[in-house]
């Protein structure tokens, strides 16, 4: 019986390093994350990450004109700079891929992003944001990345 045992520990253990993806690594920058729910301070120049995760279990919104899509809306006061990827082990089922959007802040004003994480669950048979009904989202269902630039 203690071999058994023995053994259910080290499967479990080898299952979960090859969720953690041993040995590999993302090279992300030293720069500020944009925090959902408070509003973010920066001056024109400054660059941020937009950090996202992504699992089969869910479905992830963004707000653009009262409508829904996959992609995260442009905003005037932002450039767009690059996106770093730290995909899951294909083999991991329920491991997220992360996602480092890098941002320049390049023009002074306030703007907000609207991210909408759905369970599968919840979405009706829906297979994309653009078929989903805005109307039946709850703001419970949002976060909120705020930000203010400054010259």
């Amino acid at each position: 019986m203690h071999m058994r045992t023995y053994i259910f520990f080290a499967g479990i253990t080898l299952l979960l390093a090859s969720c953690n993806n041993a040995g590999k690594t993302v090279s992300v920058p030293d720069l500020p994350y944009l925090k959902a729910d408070t509003v973010n301070q920066f001056k024109v120049g400054d660059r941020f990450i937009l950090a996202t995760s992504t699992n089969n279990c869910c479905m992830y919104c963004w707000e653009s004109d009262s409508s829904l899509q996959e992609e995260i809306p442009s905003s005037s006061l932002l450039k767009f700079v690059e996106t770093i990827e730290d995909p899951s082990d294909p083999d991991c089922a329920g491991c997220s891929n992360f996602h480092y959007r890098i941002y320049e802040c390049v023009a002074p004003g306030s703007d907000t992003l609207r991210y909408a994480v759905l369970p599968m669950g919840e979405v009706g048979g829906a297979g994309s944001c653009t078929e989903l009904e805005r109307q039946r989202l709850d703001s419970g269902h949002f976060r909120k990345y705020s930000f203010t630039v400054v010259p």
